[in-house]
């Protein structure tokens, strides 16, 4: 008896130990899928990350490209519109802003067709004031008044 005893002793023994090994083996096949999973995760959440990443660096990219082609045609459409500007004033449109800058203009102004030749004559003496009042000056002679280049100036 003391001989079964014995061998059921070690069967059970054998068992439990069989039973431990295998809970020990099923423990680290969990622990493995666990780590697989999470490494898995963990790979396609940074693959998901450079991803968004790329993208971003891509949309933010082509609205800088967007932006400097909007940019460049604008230079262009400017370069184009002063290369091609009417250089006389625009006398007839309601719209003042689209009127060209007199000073870049190169036909007279306003003020030069009114005032004629008088203040465009190429190559002469300057125009000299001539006041119309006679000075109160009783000192003054009848010659002197009679010459307009010796009037007060």
């Amino acid at each position: 008896m003391k001989e079964e005893n014995q061998e059921m002793k070690i069967e059970v023994e054998e068992e439990k130990h069989e039973m431990k090994t295998e809970v020990e083996e099923e423990k680290l096949e969990v622990k493995i899928e666990v780590e697989e999973e999470k490494h898995e995760m963990k790979t396609e959440v940074e693959e998901e990350k450079l991803e968004v990443k790329i993208e971003v660096e891509k949309e933010s990219h082509e609205v800088k490209t967007e932006l400097k082609q909007e940019m460049d045609e604008e230079v262009e459409v400017e370069e184009y519109q002063e290369k091609h500007q009417d250089r006389r004033p625009d006398h007839h449109t309601s719209n003042t802003t689209s009127q060209t800058d007199p000073v870049a203009s190169s036909g007279p102004t306003d003020l030069q067709e009114r005032l004629g030749p008088a203040l465009t004559r190429p190559n002469k003496e300057p125009v000299q004031q001539v006041s119309r009042f006679r000075p109160l000056d009783p000192l003054h002679n009848s010659e002197e008044k009679s010459d307009p280049h010796t009037a007060c100036s």
